[in-house]
C-alpha cells in the first residue's frame, strides 16, 4: 500500500510528458547526459549549476537557451549564446514556437523536442 501511495504522487507530481530526447547520446561525450530532459514551463540550458538543465558540455555557454511554455505552446530563445542555437539546422535570433519533432542543437548536442498532449 505504501508503494502504491508513492507511485500516485508521483505521478501527480510530474505533470508534464514534454521532453527533449538527446539523439546523439551514443557519441563519447567527456560529460554526463540523460537520454531524456523533461521540461518544466520555464527553462534554462547551460553549463551552469544555476541552469534548470545544467550539462558541462564546453561549447555551451554558462546560460545557452531558454525554453519556456505559454499557454501550451512551448517557445525556445537562444540567452546570446557563443555558439548559437540552431532549430531545424536553422540559426534562430529571437524567440520561437517549438513544434513536436523538432530538432534543437546546442553546442555538441541534439535534440528532439517531443511536446505531450498534457492529459495523463
Amino acid at each position: 500500500i505504501i508503494y502504491y501511495d508513492v507511485r500516485t504522487t508521483l505521478k501527480k507530481e510530474s505533470k508534464s510528458d514534454t521532453y527533449l530526447k538527446l539523439l546523439n547520446i551514443n557519441d563519447d561525450f567527456s560529460f554526463n547526459v540523460q537520454e531524456f530532459y523533461f521540461l518544466a514551463s520555464d527553462n534554462t540550458i547551460g553549463r551552469d549549476d544555476r541552469n534548470s538543465i545544467c550539462i558541462k558540455d564546453k561549447f555551451l555557454s554558462k546560460f545557452h537557451v531558454r525554453i519556456v511554455e505559454d499557454e501550451g505552446i512551448y517557445f525556445i530563445e537562444d540567452l546570446k549564446s557563443a555558439n548559437g542555437t540552431f532549430l531545424n539546422n536553422e540559426k534562430i535570433e529571437d524567440a520561437i514556437e517549438l513544434k513536436s519533432n523538432d530538432i534543437i542543437n546546442i553546442g555538441s548536442l541534439k535534440f528532439l523536442f517531443i511536446q505531450g498532449d498534457g492529459n495523463e
